[in-house]
């Protein structure tokens, strides 16, 4: 993150916002930050380990499908288990899956940027490798479809795993009439190649390069198509005739793209037995062609009442006898012609989803969270000041290619320097926050040697048992934060990398640039109108330190400051629904736990643990003081990130847990200590715990104490029970399964800052193995799944309750938009920012 932003982070913790009206211009800064492509969650590169071993594995295991069951799905009809059909549509499912998976990653590849030759072939030799895959394959359905019916069914009827791909086997039979003998099929599949496939990529690639002239400016095809809606006739009509005049110019290539295409559809409809142009689009819908043919006409019928009555209409709002084919869809004369930022567009989608069906909320927030959308349209999209990257596991290396165009607020240029110079000062300087690098390997004598300089590229080399994913992350973490070497040199002092004037300034690359600090008082930013990504919205944020929740609620009331970030859920509840206020909660990273140290002879039988978790008065305590504040959350990955567990298995339950204890010969009452911070709401939560855990005979003792006091005895490893929580130190699930599920060593004089540690857990060698396997696993997907599988064990058998994970919940004047709160202190943005 770049360093002003950082610093703005840091000290928000008791804050309001004062901002300071002026909108910026440009439709980056109204956008707001658009999400890319996400290539990682499926390869890290076309050249990594995981792609090459999928590619290899996908060919290998075609091959060996097509040699186990051709031939033999007849007789595999009157089996059951590995040897009947269930067994082997499960294989071809995990074979479909393997190279959807591939094929995804290369067609996005592909589509982020048509215009790059690499991408262009890589797409083309994947489609190549996948045909020839197929054809192995092909016999699958072809030979399933040949089954009589009534074996079928007793096969539906008798292999309880056939059974379950009942749907799909009975819908895949549909498609029977309209098959081919094998030599046939095979050979529609090989052309298809350099048939359809072949057309339409040459019509994609062909429009992706297309620009459209408006007034003077070579517009890119969405920009100019959006511009039919612009509230100016004049403009609507320049850019239809911008697009008119292209296409013209085009029309040889569409044409011949158009007429090849229908050609191809009229040969393969005449040879499977298609009567109607449309029918093979039926049958792939799976639905029939009377229900569209009447539904087409009726469409047609209603023609004359809503779309001829709906335009005619609109001409007349419009002012028009009668509108032009670029009137179409002109906004209306009294439409406000606001621009909708992208998280107040994501905001609608998950609310409509949400308002459907929970479940699809959650389903669709993947996508947002996870980076599944790619939003921009203009080429060269990935974020950050790397504008690319590619990791070789093998040698244990990433080359970053820096973004072009990016200055500093100085307005120096970013270098390929910048970035060295940046990670050597934190290694070099050995500040708290440095051994997020320095676990890469880095040394004050090393680090030279380890990251390097190459024109615009950066090679970061690293060592120790972990992936290239891990490193990624670890770059993305605050220390990896790049600043303005020139500046930062000029003003050192005794050799301490410019660490004194930074306290005071700020040396990056970000939307806003340090103007005054006050420790303890006030931080007042600058907008930065030269920011790579687009101005902010707003000239300034003024963030102030004020301490009381009181005194915050009364200067947001009476329009001193626009925001407050600190009010309790009382506070919360008074405002909600006021006319000009709202309140926006945002999830965080940070994970609340009750935990029982290991040294404590009474706490030390895992049955203590087991009922520990049917004591938690899990929804009593986040319908009351909770509320807002925290959600049920039992495992040790914050929701909302890759590699989250986000089942919650645990519900309060007294008598469940009175059995496990008696069932285990734990003879009660059970006397512990409870260490908590004394203050709202770890005081109220160690209240309910008291009154919960005293039902099934096990009595804690409240000992209050400073977050000091409570930290260093937890240190210490001097406390019986201790109510705390952790946020992760980067955004890496390994940040917290090295806290909450590994210790090699539980020793006490091999101090660490883990959970585990803290508490005397000595953590069984299968948990610490699988820690260590999941940091080293290089394919994103695989190494989710090892930290999800992980979880579940720890969230079984640990003497570490993880009950809650924190939301923040931040009161706002309703003409605030678009501010951005993220999961850690890291994650906050004021760069989108309106006052409206």
């Amino acid at each position: 993150m770049p360093l002003s932003a950082r610093i703005l982070a840091a000290s928000a913790t008791h804050s309001a916002l004062r901002a300071t009206a002026g909108q910026a211009h440009g439709a980056a800064a109204d956008l707001g930050d658009l999400p890319s492509w996400r290539l990682e969650d499926l390869y890290a590169s076309s050249t990594s380990e995981a792609f090459r071993s999928d590619m290899a594995k996908a060919e290998a295991d075609a091959i060996a499908f097509e040699n186990k069951w051709k031939g033999k799905l007849t007789a595999a009809a009157g089996k059951t288990g590995d040897e009947g059909i269930g067994a082997a549509v499960k294989e071809f499912e995990a074979l479909e899956d393997l190279m959807g998976r591939i094929a995804s990653f290369a067609g996005l590849t592909y589509f982020s940027d048509t215009s790059k030759p690499a991408n262009g072939k890589l797409y083309g030799d994947v489609q190549s490798k996948l045909t020839d895959m197929s054809a192995h394959l092909l016999f699958f359905s072809l030979e399933l479809n040949r089954i009589e019916d009534a074996v079928i069914d007793a096969a539906l009827t008798t292999d309880s795993l056939a059974a379950h791909y009942k749907p799909w086997i009975l819908d895949l039979r549909k498609d029977k009439p309209y098959q081919l003998e094998d030599k046939l099929e095979q050979l529609f599949l090989e052309k298809s190649m350099t048939g359809a496939s072949a057309f339409n990529r040459l019509f994609d690639e062909t429009v992706a390069a297309l620009t459209f002239n408006v007034d003077g400016e070579a517009l890119p095809l969405e920009v100019a198509l959006n511009l039919l809606q612009h509230p100016s006739p004049d403009t609507r009509k320049k850019a239809a005739m911008a697009l008119a005049e292209t296409f013209k110019a085009n029309i040889r290539t569409f044409t011949l793209v158009t007429n090849t295409l229908a050609k191809d559809k009229e040969i393969s409809d005449r040879w499977r037995g298609f009567a109607d142009i449309a029918d093979s689009r039926h049958l792939a819908n799976r639905v029939e062609r009377e229900v569209v043919d009447a539904l087409a006409a009726a469409v047609k019928a209603a023609y004359p009442r809503l779309s001829h009555r709906y335009y005619a209409m609109k001409a007349k709002w419009l002012g028009m006898e009668q509108m032009d084919f670029w009137d179409r869809n002109a906004p209306l004369p009294e439409t406000p012609n606001a621009v909708i930022p992208w998280n107040q567009a994501k905001d609608t989608v998950l609310s409509a989803y949400h308002a459907f069906a929970p479940e699809m909320a959650t389903i669709a927030r993947r996508f947002f969270d996870d980076r599944w959308i790619d939003a921009p349209v203009r080429p060269g999209k990935a974020p950050g000041l790397a504008s690319e990257w590619t990791a070789d596991d093998a040698s244990k290396t990433i080359t970053f290619t820096l973004r072009d165009g990016v200055t500093f607020s100085s307005g120096n240029p970013l270098r390929a320097e910048d970035v060295v110079y940046s990670f050597k000062r934190v290694v070099a300087l050995n500040k708290a926050p440095a051994f997020i690098l320095t676990q890469l390997g880095w040394t004050p004598e090393n680090i030279e040697k380890m990251v390097t300089a190459d024109g615009n590229k950066v090679v970061v080399k690293y060592e120790g048992d972990f992936s290239s994913a891990f490193v990624l992350n670890v770059l993305a973490a605050r220390p990896a934060s790049v600043v303005d070497a020139e500046a930062v040199k000029a003003n050192e002092q005794n050799g301490d990398f410019g660490n004194a004037w930074l306290k005071a300034n700020s040396a990056g690359t970000g939307p806003f640039v340090l103007r005054a600090f006050r420790a303890g008082e006030l931080l007042n930013l600058q907008s930065n109108p030269n920011y790579f990504g687009g101005a902010p919205a707003i000239k300034g944020v003024i963030i102030r330190h004020v301490a009381e929740a009181a005194t915050q609620q009364l200067l947001l009331e009476t329009g001193d400051v626009d925001m407050a970030k600190n009010l309790t859920p009382d506070q919360v509840a008074g405002i909600t629904g006021k006319e000009n206020m709202k309140v926006e909660s945002y999830p965080q990273a940070a994970v609340h736990f009750l935990s029982f140290n290991q040294r404590t002879t009474a706490l030390q039988p895992e049955a203590v643990w087991e009922a520990a978790r049917y004591l938690v008065d899990y929804k009593g305590m986040t319908d009351s003081f909770l509320k807002g504040q925290m959600e049920v959350h039992q495992a040790f990955w914050p929701k909302g990130f890759p590699g989250s567990l986000d089942e919650t298995p645990y519900g309060y339950d007294v008598e469940k847990a009175k059995k496990i204890l008696a069932d285990a010969g734990i003879k009660t009452p059970i006397k512990v200590t409870l260490d908590v911070i004394n203050s709202t709401p770890f005081t109220d939560m160690a209240q309910s715990l008291q009154a919960s855990f005293a039902e099934a005979g096990i009595d804690f003792e409240i000992i209050p104490g400073t977050g000091s006091q409570v930290i260093t005895k937890y240190r210490a490893r001097t406390h019986e029970a201790m109510l705390l929580y952790w946020g992760p130190d980067f955004m890496d699930p390994d940040s917290n399964a090295a806290a909450f599920a590994f210790n090699e060593d539980n020793s006490d004089d091999h101090y660490q800052s883990t959970t585990t540690w803290r508490n005397g857990w000595a953590v069984p060698a299968e948990l610490n193995a699988a820690t260590k396997a999941a940091k080293a696993e290089a394919d994103p997907a695989k190494r989710n799944a090892m930290y999800v599988e992980l979880q579940k064990k720890v969230q079984e058998k640990s003497p570490i309750v993880i009950m809650f994970q924190a939301a923040t919940q931040v009161a706002m004047n309703n003409k605030v938009a678009g501010y951005v709160n993220g999961a850690t202190s890291d994650f906050v943005f004021y760069r989108l920012v309106k006052k409206n």
